[in-house]
């Protein structure tokens, strides 16, 4: 799944107006009812999604290109310096692409522990765990279907929820793939359902505001400027609450500015102390972003959430499997789209364009674009005899375009599997812009006996030097991961 479907595909807190038998007040205004989740350790969950989202995708396209751009990058300012394009004047045009996204989704879900939604050292994380049994959502891109499905072989994924952030995790640690976690990324995670509640007794019309943690986690939007989000308890029927959520947010989503407005409705077992259904319509209008297309969309949501006696997916064997402990280094599998090599990325990258001979990426952290990385994926590769630190390190100098002050480091690597990875390390400036690149060349010669061919793999990456210290040496991840496929 490309990366813009991240924002697209799971828009919402999982809650939809959907149509209810009229339900009356209590006779007894004043009775207060307990809005207290008893969900406790070791709960499983049947959860049914029903997704209907359409609307528009905006694009920023270059007048003399035609291609999509988003901010000005290291590499246009690149450009720029060559004498291509004018600095921060790229001409524009607005375009807008139709975006359907419609389907079911159903899953079991463990709760293994509830946490907290404070940061630092009093964060207490929320951990579950969930089974993929369906997944026959439909993503329809102008006319184009994009749909993306998770390995049915591969059903189970740990869910940890702390500091601001949601991640996932396989059993026995394995690796996600982009599309994988794009497809996890909902917004309206089902362990934050309970947060929504307000944890003591409340009275019918009585209201409550939502904090902005959680708001943030649920809508995942990066920072929040501005919001309004309040729950009220509109009435009891037959021992369920009926909760009404309607609010506005105004915040940042990977950089780029987001507006929402959300009209929810909350179903509430008070007896079970459960929720057993929510559903949401949530209208967001987001600007084109470092990673992602702008968007103007209106999301029809709802779930329904059935408790299990147990589960023949979600046993303890299977679930001691998923370890957190070092979640917060979160990787991604990078796999070749023309299957010649795989690496492992920081989970910040963002694939901008992927074919067989290129893949472009950019780093994004906290909506601010640090790095951009070009894979090319050479047809033909040179003879052994070019393939040397200081032939590399001319290519690297004509290839940035700008100006190069200093020359940090040239080394030369075998491995054991007779690879041979160049790689070279400058700084220079474009125009008054300070950068630092660094440049890899990975190459393998032909092996009869093992039937394989001469392949061969050039990295160039780009970072300002002010954001050295957010970058953390990615490029090392990439490089030291990188395995060939075929």
């Amino acid at each position: 799944m490309t990366h813009f479907l991240r924002n697209t595909i799971f828009i919402g807190i999982g809650i939809l107006l959907a149509a209810s038998p009229a339900i009356h007040a209590q006779d007894a205004e004043e009775a207060e009812y307990s809005l207290i989740s008893k969900r406790a350790a070791g709960a499983i969950d049947l959860v049914e999604r029903k997704i209907d989202v359409q609307g528009k995708l905006i694009y920023d396209v270059n007048t003399e290109t035609g291609e999509s751009v988003a901010r000005v990058t290291p590499d246009a300012e690149q450009e720029a310096a060559a004498g291509k394009l004018p600095p921060r004047e790229i001409k524009k045009r607005e375009h807008q692409v139709p975006i359907h996204v419609s389907g079911t989704q159903s899953y079991e879900e463990m709760l293994i522990s509830s946490g907290n939604l404070r940061q630092g050292a009093s964060a207490l994380p929320t951990l579950g765990a969930w089974c993929f049994l369906k997944n026959d959502v439909k993503i329809i891109v102008d006319t184009q279907d994009v749909s993306q499905q998770l390995n049915p072989e591969k059903p189970i994924f740990g869910v940890s929820i702390q500091n601001d952030r949601i991640r996932y995790r396989r059993p026995g640690g394995e690796l996600l793939t982009r599309e994988e976690k794009d497809l996890l990324d909902q917004q309206g995670n089902t362990l934050l359902a309970d947060f929504l509640l307000p944890g003591r007794p409340v009275k019918i019309s009585e209201s409550w505001e939502q904090p902005p943690e959680l708001i943030g986690l649920l809508v995942q939007l990066d920072m929040i400027f501005q919001m309004q989000v309040v729950t009220t308890l509109r009435e009891v029927k037959s021992d369920t609450a009926i909760l009404d959520t309607v609010g506005t947010i105004q915040g940042s989503s990977d950089g780029t500015a987001s507006t929402m407005e959300i009209k929810g409705q909350t179903y509430f077992h008070i007896p079970s102390g459960r929720i057993t259904w929510n559903g949401i319509i949530l209208r967001e209008t987001r600007a084109p972003g470092h990673v992602a297309p702008g968007m103007d969309v209106t999301a029809r949501i709802q779930y329904t959430i059935k408790p299990q006696a147990e589960s023949k997916n979600l046993t303890e064997k299977n679930v001691e499997k998923i370890t957190f402990d070092d979640i917060d280094q979160e990787r991604l599998l990078c796999e070749d789209p023309g299957g010649v090599w795989q690496c492992e990325m920081d989970a910040r990258w963002f694939a901008m364009s992927y074919n067989d001979l290129k893949a472009t990426f950019r780093m994004v952290e906290r909506g601010n674009l640090i790095a951009q990385c070009t894979i090319t994926t050479s047809e033909q590769t040179k003879s052994p005899a070019d393939m040397t630190p200081e032939a590399f390190l001319d290519i690297v100098q004509k290839s940035t375009k700008g100006t190069v002050e200093e020359i940090l480091d040239t080394s030369k690597i075998a491995t054991e599997d007779g690879t041979t990875i160049y790689r070279v390390e400058i700084t220079g400036k474009v125009g008054e812009l300070a950068l630092h690149w660094t440049g890899c060349r990975i190459y393998r010669p032909a092996n009869p006996t093992q039937k394989t061919v001469a392949r061969e793999v050039m990295m160039i990456f780009t970072v300002e030097e002010s954001l050295r210290d957010v970058y953390d040496s990615a490029d090392e991840t990439i490089i030291q991961t990188f395995r060939w496929m075929k």
